[in-house]
């Protein structure tokens, strides 16, 4: 499934270029002064490109001698199936002139056709007498993504298993029609047992039909779509089973619990006609896990004429804090019913326990803080099941973080739980000590949120050391104006940067597709500007800015 919405963007904020490739030349540039100027030349942009869509790459032109760009600079950009010839222009699949800016800088869009695959050279020429000549291998490629879903996760012998997909381009969202496609199935022993060739409709769909045998290997079954040069895999279950004669729900009177605290809960039982399971016998069991779950306690009784049983059950005093679950720890609790026919259904459940009733996260805004820049850092906290939590407190550097300045600062979240703080951290690391003094409560019916803490109090508290990357000479923040925009609408960058003056190259990526570039002036430290995003890309772009 995709995480995305179509017409949504998701902008990221990094301050390196990924996956991109910097060649770099030099050359002698005379311009009628009495000594020639020496230029190098960088190429920056991906190494693979899309086919059917627009990749960018990034030519600039600095003074050697200054450091300075380099304005004015001809460009010629040629782009070869295979090798590029080593004598003359020959026939490439694609040609562009142009000139650097002035600030040294070219950003230079190339159209790729739909049938283009395979390895290329782009060849770029910098100067205009005797041109400095940089060849770069680049791999062309059609990728797409499938969503494969069948009709049904589990199914016996002697059914048919109903088989969809749909492809779509990973950048623009458009579908994959008109193109040839596989559906395979394999046993749970790896056997191939169905495969059908097909074709995508205009939509982008594709799909089959597989009828299970009577008698079969019995397991998991892997379901598989094959389109270009993308494959997905789904796993689906083949077994014999019996539908349930009725159902069993447990619920407990907290959403998460402290270590020594009594759980308290219901079970109901219903048939699925709608009469209650009475009498029934209930048998309860208890566990933690720790490498394994553990049962703790047992509690047994019978459901009354209603299909009830009330339970109470004190939990350990120690548990062992899971990696996965941030921390917590769980208790299990399995639910057994049986009734006067002999009938045995079972549900389970899980309830987390923690060490502290509110749970405190501290997120850079880049994910690292960066020396030097006064960075902003997101206090979150929630409790222990995941919810949002109101909160007052406070935040303070601690003495490991090498700062005089440890003083607290009174902070307060918004209604999603988080908080800001700004400190600017010098090179190395940065210590934070962050308290929750009071949490506020909501609508208790929907929220089932609790007020806690109060004047002087302190219902929860957490250290964190913070990386700091960089140096303090040369580092950046990159920040934007939203995190969530539409396709083809405008997103504001802002870059704040230790070098008070200079160039800084900012790079729209999605899905591994530079699909807009741009150098703006630094000044007193700070550049900003605007980007208009394409209308037809969707998902997630990352925006990327170096100096």
């Amino acid at each position: 499934m995709y995480s995305f919405v179509r017409g949504m963007v998701r902008v990221f904020l990094l301050t390196a270029v990924v996956g991109a490739v910097v060649v770099c030349g030099t050359i002698l540039i005379a311009g009628g002064e009495p000594k020639p100027t020496l230029v190098a030349t960088n190429l920056l942009g991906q190494n693979e490109w899309q086919a059917g869509e627009t990749a960018y790459v990034r030519i600039t032109t600095t003074d050697v001698d200054t450091g300075k760009p380099a304005p004015g600079i001809p460009i010629k950009a040629m782009l070869y199936k295979g090798k590029a010839p080593e004598k003359g222009d020959g026939s490439p699949a694609f040609r562009a002139s142009a000139k650097t800016d002035g600030q040294g800088s070219l950003s230079l869009p190339i159209q790729t056709k739909a049938d283009m695959r395979g390895a290329y050279t782009l060849v770029v020429l910098s100067g205009s007498d005797k041109p400095d000549r940089i060849e770069q291998p680049v791999k062309i490629v059609s990728k797409s993504r499938i969503m494969l879903a069948t009709d049904k996760p589990v199914y016996q012998p002697g059914q048919t298993i109903h088989i969809r997909a749909l492809a779509l381009r990973p950048t623009t969202m458009e579908p994959v029609a008109d193109t040839k496609c596989t559906i395979e199935v394999e046993d749970s022993k790896g056997n191939k047992v169905f495969k059908q060739p097909c074709a995508t409709s205009k939509f982008g769909v594709f799909s089959a039909d597989f009828t299970l045998a009577t008698e079969i290997n019995q397991g998991t079954y892997t379901v598989r779509a094959l389109l270009e040069d993308e494959k997905t895999e789904k796993a689906v279950t083949v077994e014999r089973y019996v539908l349930p004669k009725f159902k069993v729900a447990v619920t407990t009177d907290k959403p998460f619990y402290l270590p020594k605290q009594t759980v308290k809960g219901k079970v109901q039982s219903d048939y699925f006609f709608g009469k209650p399971v009475s009498d029934a016998k209930v048998t309860l069991k208890f566990a933690t896990f720790d490498v394994a779950f553990k049962d703790f306690a047992e509690v047994s009784g019978k459901t009354n004429d209603e299909g009830f049983f009330e339970f109470e059950q004190q939990l350990p005093d120690y548990f062992v804090g899971l990696p996965l679950e941030q921390g917590n720890s769980l208790v299990k609790i399995e639910a057994s019913i049986t009734d006067g026919a002999g009938h045995e259904e079972k549900s389970t459940t899980t309830v987390p326990v923690a060490d502290q009733p509110i749970r405190i996260l501290a997120v850079p805004e880049g994910g690292v803080l960066r020396p030097g820049l006064e960075n902003v850092i997101y206090i979150m906290a929630s409790y222990p099941d995941g919810r949002p939590a109101i909160w007052t407190g406070s935040a303070r550097p601690t003495a490991k973080s090498g700062r005089e300045d440890t003083k607290s600062m009174q902070i307060a979240s918004d209604e999603l739980g988080i908080a800001q703080v700004k400190y600017a951290p010098a090179a190395g690391g940065f210590a934070l000590h962050v308290e929750v003094g009071k949490v506020l409560g909501r609508d208790i019916e929907k929220y089932r949120s609790i007020e806690m803490g109060g004047a002087g109090e302190t219902v929860a508290k957490a250290d964190f050391n913070l990386p700091v990357n960089g140096t303090p000479d040369e580092t950046l923040i990159l920040r934007t104006d939203k995190a969530i925009a539409r396709s083809g609408a405008k997103v504001g960058l802002t870059i704040i940067s230790t070098k008070k003056t200079g160039s800084a190259y900012i790079d729209l990526i999605a899905s591994g597709r530079t699909m807009l570039t741009r150098t703006v002036d630094v000044r007193n430290g700070k550049a900003s500007t605007d980007v208009t995003l394409p209308p037809d890309v969707a998902g997630t772009v990352e925006a990327h800015a170096y100096i």
